[in-house]
């Protein structure tokens, strides 16, 4: 995990096996004055008691990455995202990372599955950020939030960096719910652009499928998708959008890339849009299976080269496979023509 792993090149490594450990690595990781790297071994964690299941605090502007897939000693690791799950257990938010005001810190998550979140705060599978004054950044790369509900807005995954950018490559958003909008995931920020850095929100080669608006909520939740909000300049590139409630995606800034997804209907005004088609059906390989079969029209379809992506896709393939990279969280390696793979969830 290139990305997360450089942000925390001297890092202080924990190893955990159980809810209980990661718990107790994040609390460590908030204010031991270091780099922090969580490895988390395969396997299912969850804890019995608490608002969220794990959380990190900090007022610190040391980095922090939490990386799934190792082995019980974490000497090694499997990059497919399905075998390391954080489970809310339908009683709690799953994972809460927060810096404070003035604070700078990285934060992020790679290679997990983190499903059945249930709250009444917003990013109720994964809230990621900082108050007004946070400048650090945030990377999601390689998750899937499956069934993760809020009460409120945003069922899956929240990010809010006001001041830093933002990654979030590779990912799945399935069946997240919400009672006011933005179900599947609400990123901010205002963050400028810089030499090193033209593009600071970048929102690539993720699927988002079948996100509802949860029974009882008002008329007004009407983008079950996701939403971009702020200042800074975001690329939307090799996503796709199906089979969700009402609207994909909401734009709510004036310098905000379309480029090359499958989105059905957005509201709001891009800055530019190049590529992008809206097929109904983009031919997932089977029910509940969101890879692409090799007959789909997303089959190499996306663009390659001006933006960045993770070596690997969700089940550990070689991201470009072929004379250009699927669109969407998964890469095509073999011919899906029927029932494809069975799902791993």
């Amino acid at each position: 995990m290139a990305l997360l792993l450089s942000a925390n090149a001297a890092a202080t490594t924990y190893c955990v096996n159980d809810g209980a450990e990661l718990r107790s690595a994040l609390v460590a990781a908030g204010s031991n004055g270091a780099n922090d790297e969580i490895r988390v071994a395969i396997g299912i964690h969850e804890v019995n008691r608490g608002d969220t299941a794990f959380a990190y605090s900090t007022s610190e502007d040391f980095g922090l990455s939490i990386i799934g897939g190792y082995n019980s000693n974490c000497t090694s690791r499997t990059d497919i995202a399905s075998l390391t799950v954080l489970d809310g257990e339908d009683q709690r938010q799953v994972l809460s990372l927060k810096g404070s005001s003035g604070s700078s810190g990285f934060m992020g998550v790679a290679n997990l599955l983190i499903r059945n979140g249930y709250s009444d705060l917003q990013g109720a599978g994964l809230s990621i950020g900082g108050p007004s004054g946070f400048s650090g950044s945030a990377s999601v790369l390689n998750v899937i939030f499956l069934e993760n509900v809020s009460t409120t807005a945003i069922g899956g995954l929240a990010i809010t960096t006001p001041l830093g950018k933002i990654t979030a490559l590779g990912n799945l958003f399935i069946a997240n719910g919400c009672a006011w909008d933005y179900c599947a995931f609400d990123l901010l920020s205002n963050a400028a652009s810089t030499t090193s850095n033209p593009i600071p929100v970048l929102f690539g080669n993720n699927t988002v499928v079948d996100n509802f608006c949860i029974s009882g909520a008002p008329a007004s939740c009407d983008v079950t998708g996701g939403r971009f909000f702020g200042d800074a300049h975001a690329a939307f590139f090799n996503n796709v959008f199906a089979y969700n409630e009402d609207a994909d995606l909401r734009l709510q800034g004036p310098n905000i890339d379309l480029d090359h997804n499958n989105l059905l209907n957005w509201i709001g005004t891009p800055a530019s849009t190049n590529g992008n088609v809206a097929y109904v059906n983009p031919l997932f390989a089977g029910p509940g299976n969101y890879r692409l079969r090799s007959d789909s029209p997303l089959f190499n379809a996306g663009t390659i080269g001006f933006y960045p992506f993770y070596t690997f896709d969700l089940d550990g393939l070689t991201r470009t496979y072929g004379p250009s990279v699927d669109i969407g969280a998964f890469e095509n390696h073999v011919a899906i023509f029927g029932h494809g793979f069975e799902t791993p969830f």
